[in-house]
Order: structure tokens, then C-alpha cells, then sequence
């Protein structure tokens, strides 16, 4: 993962890195 998008995760909560994570995988 690039450390930009790393970066930004950190200001996301744990819900929205999961539902992203999911987003991710599916994709």
C-alpha cells in the first residue's frame, strides 16, 4: 500500500477502514 493511502486511513475510524478494506478486496 502506498504510504500516501496508508496516511490517509489513519483518519479514518475503524468502521470506515473495514467497509474500505472490504471495498478493496472485492475489487
Amino acid at each position: 500500500m502506498p504510504i500516501i493511502e496508508a496516511h490517509l486511513l489513519e483518519g479514518y475510524s475503524d468502521a470506515e477502514k473495514e467497509r474500505l478494506a472490504r471495498g478493496l478486496t472485492d475489487a
